[in-house]
């Protein structure tokens, strides 16, 4: 099955050269990308450098930073290094936790990284965890959001692309949303925004959140990552008004610690090849997010082909690159494992020993489906796969689904 001629040159042929696993696996579709994206040469070569080359090493960690930074559209101050994400949110909470406002609201597609310490802590009767109601399309529902604001709201926590369904949220939409309620009710409610994958995908102005987490392993660098945390976040951290006491006080508490260097700057790395892509007259993550959605397109173009096929996701315009769909009469295991014989690594999500779906617990709770077929496939896509890849895998599942 084919969804039209092929796009040539596509941006995914002419970067292949970039990524060793290609020369290393010629006949492997990798679309396994939200979990792990493969890694650029330039960020293997700085990881070799990184560690054995001390010469290197002093202002690494500070050229990092500005250099992401300005990807972010952010100010370096705002740029803090931390360990992982799991552990920098898990510190986050503890900074701006406030008794007199209990309430954690959060998106049913947040991952289980995120969950995993507001349920402890709601387990423990300090905090109550409610999930926002979303739309049709899978998005934040913001008119419900507003009517969920109340003055025992501490924050919210949203993805801004699902990792599941490739929703992206309307931030800009639910950052007014709370800006409104808190001028109205003199309240201090905080948007807390996971960018696992959204920053690989899209342009992003990361200060739209008071905190914004990103992940140097899905951008293609090391374990590790950074929180930007402005000014109304930090001083909401150090209960204080004075801008250097917060500050001071943000680099002592969520900073604190011997700095992953190497994370720091493997992220600024591949945040580097992302922001030297050019494709189409677009340039950076505008050409990225661009070769992407045309990917998209030609999936689902084929997929909504296949009467058995069942998509999870919503609308393609609300939509980054990430594809999960059902079949209606086989598991999806043996859908997984069908597709890896031919060569095309994707992600199958069946329930782990968790309970969970791809590490995202909420998510029966949209799509019931999930639980009730035992799984679903996720396909992933990224600037360096290609439409010859995409109806490699539709003939697969033609195969496979008859």
């Amino acid at each position: 099955m084919t969804s039209g001629p092929l796009a040539t040159p596509c941006l995914g042929d002419r970067v292949r050269e970039k990524f060793p696993f290609f020369e290393e696996h010629p006949d492997t579709i990798y679309f396994n990308t939200s979990a792990m994206p493969l890694r650029p040469r330039a960020v293997l070569e700085a990881i070799r450098d990184g560690f054995f080359d001390p010469a290197r090493s002093p202002g690494l960690r500070e050229a990092a930073e500005r250099r992401i930074a300005d990807f972010l559209r952010v100010p370096t101050a705002d740029v803090h290094p931390v360990m992982g994400c799991h552990m920098a949110f898990e510190r986050i909470h503890e900074l701006i936790f406030d008794p007199a406002r209990p309430l954690i609201l959060t998106s049913p597609f947040a991952h289980k990284a995120i969950l995993t310490p507001l349920d402890r802590w709601q387990s423990r009767g300090q905090i109550e965890r409610r999930r926002v109601a979303v739309d049709a399309s899978g998005r934040t529902d913001v008119g419900a959001l507003r009517a969920a604001l109340t003055p025992s709201v501490r924050g919210l926590v949203v993805n801004h692309v699902a990792s599941v369904t490739g929703v992206v949220e309307p931030l800009e939409d639910i950052a007014k949303a709370i800006a409104d309620f808190n001028a109205a009710e003199s309240a201090e409610v905080l948007l807390i925004v996971d960018g696992a994958q959204s920053v690989p995908r899209l342009p992003v102005r990361a200060g739209i959140a008071d905190f914004y987490l990103v992940a140097s392993q899905k951008c293609g660098g090391l374990p590790g990552g950074v929180v930007i945390a402005g000014e109304r976040a930090r001083r909401a951290m150090a209960r204080t008004e004075d801008p250097v006491a917060a500050m001071r006080f943000t680099h002592e508490h969520l900073r604190a610690g011997t700095p992953h260097t190497e994370a720091i700057h493997t992220l600024a790395v591949a945040l580097d090849e992302l922001a030297r892509v050019d494709w189409n007259g677009q340039v950076g993550m505008d050409a990225v997010a661009e070769a992407n959605a045309a990917l998209r397109d030609r999936l689902l173009d084929g997929l909504e082909r296949l009467p058995v096929i069942e998509l999870l996701n919503g609308t393609r315009r609300s939509n980054a690159g990430i594809v999960t769909f059902q079949h209606r009469d086989l598991d999806a295991a043996t859908i997984g494992a069908a597709l890896s014989r031919a060569g095309i690594l994707v992600r199958v999500g069946v329930k782990d020993a968790y309970d969970h779906w791809f590490c995202v617990p909420d998510l029966p709770t949209v799509y019931p489906a999930v639980s009730e077929r035992d799984g679903a496939i996720r396909i992933s896509l990224s600037y360096y796969n290609t439409p010859a890849e995409i109806d490699r895998l539709l003939e697969v599942l033609e195969e496979v689904t008859g």
